[in-house]
C-alpha cells in the first residue's frame, strides 16, 4: 500500500507541474460544456414555439422565432467545436510535457544508479519500463485528464438544468447512474492489479527478446535456438494471459456503464412520457431532458475507460526507475 501512495503521489507531482496547460484546457472544456448545454435549450423553445401555434400564436412570429432558435444552435454549436479543438490542444499538450519531463528524469536518474541495479534488472526490462510504461503514464496525463475533467463539467452542465425543469424525473433518470461508484470501487482495484501484472510480463517478454538477440551468437554456437524459442514463446503466452485478464475486467466495466445510461434514458422515457400525456411536462421541456441526458452517455461510458487509465497510469508508476 505504501508503494502504492508512493507511486501515486509521484505521478500527480507530474500532473500538478502542467497546472497551466491543464487550467487553460479545463476552461475551454467548460465553455465547450456552457455552449453543448445550451442546444437542448434552445430546442426546447423552438418545439414551444411550435405548440404556441397549435395554441393560437402568430404562425409568422413563430416561423421567425424558430429561424432565430436555429441559427442559435448552429452558433453554439461552431463555438462548441471551437473551444474543444481548444481544450484538446491544451490538456494533450499537458500529457506529451508530463512525458517528456518523465523521460528526461527516467534518463538522468538512471545515470546516478548502480551497477548492481543493471545487474539486476535486464536491459530488455529496463527499455519496456520507459516506453510502454511512460506511455501509459502519458495516455493518463493527456487523454485521462480531459475524460476526468470533461465527465464532472458534463455532469454539472446537464443535471443542474434538468433539475429545474424537473427535480423528480432528474432523480429517477440519475439514479441508475449512481451504481457507477460501486462498480468502479468493485472493478477499479482489479484492473489496476492485472494491469501491473500484464506490464510486468511484457517487461519480461522485452528483456528475454534483448537478451536472445545480443547473445544470437551463442545460442547458435551451442544450438539453443529451439530451447531458447520455446522459452520465449512460454513468456509471450504468459503475457497475452495476463493481458487478456485485464482486458477482461475492463470490457466487463464499460457494458456495464453503458447499459446504466440507458437505464437512465429509459425511466426518461418511461416517467417523462407519461408527463406530457398528463400535461405535467411540455414536450419541449421532454425533448430537453432527453438532450441532456444524451451529454451524460458519453461521460458515464468513457468513466470506465478513464478508471482503466488511471489504474494502468499508477501500475506504470511504480515500475518506472525514476526515484
Amino acid at each position: 500500500m505504501a508503494d502504492q501512495d508512493i507511486a501515486t503521489q509521484r505521478l500527480l507531482s507530474y500532473l500538478r507541474a502542467e497546472s497551466k496547460q491543464y487550467g487553460v484546457g479545463v476552461a475551454a472544456l467548460l465553455l465547450t460544456n456552457l455552449c453543448t448545454a445550451g442546444i437542448p435549450y434552445c430546442t426546447k423553445l423552438i418545439f414551444d414555439a411550435l405548440e404556441g401555434v397549435d395554441g393560437g400564436a402568430d404562425p409568422q412570429e413563430a416561423t421567425h422565432r424558430v429561424a432565430v432558435l436555429a441559427g442559435g444552435i448552429v452558433g453554439l454549436a461552431l463555438a462548441m467545436a471551437t473551444f474543444r479543438v481548444i481544450s484538446r490542444v491544451f490538456i494533450f499538450n499537458g500529457g506529451r510535457r508530463v512525458e517528456y519531463a518523465l523521460r528526461n528524469d527516467v534518463y538522468a536518474h538512471m545515470q546516478t544508479l548502480s551497477p548492481a541495479f543493471f545487474g539486476r534488472l535486464a536491459v530488455g526490462d529496463l527499455v519496456s519500463r520507459t516506453t510502454n510504461d511512460i506511455t501509459a503514464m502519458r495516455l493518463l496525463g493527456g487523454p485521462g485528464v480531459l475524460n476526468i475533467a470533461n465527465t464532472a463539467l458534463v455532469y454539472v452542465a446537464a443535471i443542474v438544468p434538468m433539475l429545474l425543469l424537473s427535480p423528480t424525473l432528474t432523480v429517477a433518470a440519475v439514479a441508475p447512474l449512481g451504481l457507477v461508484f460501486l462498480t468502479s470501487r468493485l472493478v477499479g482495484p482489479q484492473i489496476y492489479r492485472r494491469s501491473f501484472e500484464a506490464q510486468t510480463q511484457l517487461s519480461n517478454v522485452s528483456a528475454l527478446a534483448n537478451e536472445s538477440i545480443t547473445g544470437i551468437g551463442v545460442l547458435q554456437a551451442y544450438g539453443r535456438e529451439d530451447a531458447r524459442q520455446t522459452r520465449f514463446g512460454v513468456a509471450s503466452e504468459t503475457y497475452r494471459q495476463a493481458y487478456l485478464r485485464f482486458v477482461l475486467y475492463r470490457s466487463v466495466l464499460l457494458p456495464i456503464l453503458a447499459g446504466m445510461g440507458g437505464l437512465g434514458t429509459l425511466t426518461i422515457l418511461f416517467f417523462g412520457g407519461g408527463a406530457v400525456i398528463d400535461g405535467r411536462l411540455s414536450l419541449g421541456d421532454f425533448v430537453a431532458f432527453l438532450g441532456y441526458l444524451g451529454m451524460l452517455m458519453w461521460p458515464t461510458v468513457a468513466l470506465g475507460w478513464m478508471i482503466s487509465l488511471w489504474q494502468r497510469g499508477r501500475a506504470a508508476g511504480e515500475t518506472v526507475p525514476i526515484v
